[in-house]
């Protein structure tokens, strides 16, 4: 009787641990799933940054990957391109906008002559001509 009643207690030991295996597993898949869903969101939150700045121009992204690689040849990083930083509440008025600012939109802000021949070297570089704005108040 005593080896029958172990061997029941081995067989429902058996199947809980059966059980908790299954769900341990699952719980593994669905951990797994939700990493590779947070990756695949990383990506495109990384392609949509780049797509922002091919808007300006296909050679964009590459000149801002140039400029972030050689901040540190700058006093004052540039900002731009300067559309980048113009959000437009009413659609109505993109085509206004655009008309006013134009080119500049393509444009950078630098804050001194050696910033401006560092930034316009870059363009040069990556066959891009851009808008170089030199802004002369104390910007700090």
């Amino acid at each position: 009787m005593e080896i029958q009643a172990d061997q029941e207690k081995v067989k429902a030991d058996g199947k809980k641990a059966n059980s908790d295996y299954n769900a341990a597993d699952q719980r593994v898949k669905t951990l797994e799933a939700s990493i590779n869903g947070h990756r695949s969101a990383i990506q495109d939150l990384q392609r949509a940054k780049t797509s922002r700045l091919s808007v300006f121009h296909n050679s964009m992204p590459n000149v801002v990957a140039e400029i972030q690689r050689l901040k540190s040849r700058f006093r004052d990083p540039p900002i731009g391109p300067l559309g980048a930083y113009i959000k437009i509440r009413d659609e109505k008025w993109a085509n206004i906008v655009e008309v006013l600012v134009g080119r500049n939109l393509n444009g950078f802000l630098v804050t001194n002559e050696q910033d401006r021949a560092t930034l316009r070297a870059i363009l040069e570089q990556k066959r891009w001509y851009s808008v170089c704005l030199k802004c002369t108040a104390n910007h700090k």
